[in-house]
């Protein structure tokens, strides 16, 4: 029987997984010390050079004395079979209570980052392991129906998705168990998993057993077969909503960072691609610390894509709803967008963006063609007669305000108030409220992104310019 579970694991590993044997490559297995990532290690240790191999362990801090004896027993492991062994530890409990989050999402984006700073150490060309076994592929897709997912949960879990691989997909619990005996190594038991006050738990020790009683072991293989209908369909419909967001879709940084959809558009699509779309984006939100707020699209429900359609459909410019984790939907005139909460708290502070000012050559302005939104240029000479020659210290960035700010847009006559003219450019009510600009005392000289004053403007006869940029930090 080993020898057909090496087989099995070697071909998941080389056909599945993308593992190229020829290439040096490290890979780092996270290695709990139960039975699945144990029998995970041991498989390697039989298929690839032990110097290839990094035995990781994240101690959670959750199960107090039994985490310390499956650090322990990890890293007696790993010497034993003679490969490297990198630990970390952090208090997860008190993480996810910082950040009000759960147990399990606090636990899990942890124990990914100690893997990611691993694999980052070694190169490009490592990958991690985690030991995913076909039980689990199964009960992913059930717990994924029951909180009604798409098409695209159905497929549970990917043999590969970036730099992470999952050889132990095909390979059965009670196979798992059988490598365990072969090497004569006794793994630890994590007692949390009697616990059926987790869902998961519950699916494996109830769920999942009933279906057995009832419809026989092969309800698994029918499973994993509507499991791989799915992935077809889905890469197949991915394809198509990449494609949409290519047409539909746009990010912008300022006034704040946010992914915007425009609304006559996305109207146009078919609504299962409607749904896929504010999925996408979804996942594509950050947070003022560039965290990805739904990483793989994790804790993305469909009730959460029908509220942002519904609330998209009634287009109330200025109005806005939190999806969700401090993700919020916005809509503003011709489009909805998506940002995060953070974003705009830190925005508030004008922490996220500076001013750099410069005086350049004439000639380096010439070309304004293809400069970049985040600069302007401005006549040096111009600005020292209306301002004076410290005119250099008297540029701000100042925050948008209702009161009478007079703004001369270029390439306009005659002036127009900051509000009338951002009301024009379809600048929405929420927006407003986070607009900064570039001034000298009370005169308006740019709005970042948007538009530049007829101040100062670079002509032939310009000798001197300064060029002033502004950038996020």
């Amino acid at each position: 029987m080993i020898s057909e579970i090496k087989k099995k694991f070697k071909d998941c590993i080389l056909n599945k997984c993308g593992y190229d044997e020829n290439i040096n490559k490290k890979i780092i297995l996270a290695v709990s010390g139960g039975a699945d990532s144990l029998s995970m290690l041991l498989l390697f240790t039989e298929l690839i050079e032990k110097q290839r191999i990094v035995c990781a362990h994240f101690n959670h801090k959750i199960r107090k004395h039994d985490a310390e004896r499956d650090a322990e027993f990890v890293k007696n492991t790993a010497e034993l079979l003679g490969v490297e062994y990198i630990s970390e530890e952090k208090n997860v409990p008190e993480i996810a209570k910082q950040n009000s989050m759960g147990l399990e999402e606090a636990a899990r984006i942890c124990r990914y980052e100690f893997l990611q700073k691993i694999a980052s150490k070694y190169g490009e060309n490592s990958l991690i392991a985690v030991a995913h076994n076909k039980g689990d592929r199964i009960e992913t897709i059930i717990h994924n129906v029951s909180r009604g997912t798409s098409i695209d949960g159905l497929k549970g879990i990917e043999y590969r998705k970036g730099n992470i691989i999952r050889p132990l997909l095909d390979i059965s619990r009670a196979e798992i168990e059988s490598v365990c005996d072969y090497f004569n190594i006794k793994p630890m038991f994590d007692v949390t998993n009697n616990d059926n006050s987790y869902k998961r738990n519950k699916i494996r020790n109830v769920v999942i057993p009933f279906l057995h009683e009832t419809f026989g072991e092969e309800i698994d293989d029918h499973i994993l077969k509507l499991s791989d209908s799915a992935k077809a369909d889905s890469s197949y419909l991915q394809k198509v909503t990449l494609q949409a967001y290519d047409e539909c879709c746009g990010e912008e940084i300022v006034p704040f960072k946010r992914i915007c959809i425009d609304f006559k558009k996305y109207f146009k699509l078919d609504s299962a691609i409607q749904n896929r779309l504010i999925r996408f984006v979804l996942g594509k939100v950050t947070d003022f610390n560039n965290y990805v707020v739904f990483p793989e699209y994790t804790g993305i429900y469909s009730d959460m894509i029908l509220r942002v359609r519904s609330f998209a459909s009634n287009q109330e410019t200025g109005k806005f709803i939190e999806v969700g984790s401090g993700v919020i939907c916005v809509f503003s005139y011709e489009k909805f967008y998506f940002t995060h909460k953070s974003l705009l708290e830190n925005d508030n502070t004008n922490k996220n963006f500076k001013i750099s000012v410069e005086e350049i050559c004439a000639g380096e302005c010439i070309n304004l063609q293809n400069k970049d939104n985040g600069v302007e240029y401005f006549d040096a000479h111009k600005l020292e007669e209306l301002y004076g020659k410290d005119f250099f210290e008297k540029i701000t960035i100042k925050k948008y305000s209702t009161g009478n700010v007079y703004f001369y847009p270029f390439g306009m006559k005659g002036h127009k108030t900051l509000r009338k003219f951002l009301i024009d450019n379809k600048i929405g009510t929420f927006e407003r409220n986070f607009v900064r600009y570039i001034a000298i005392e009370d005169d308006v000289l740019w709005i970042p992104q948007i538009r530049r004053s007829n101040i100062a403007t670079i002509d032939k006869n310009t000798s001197r310019a300064i060029i002033i940029k502004y950038v996020s930090v």
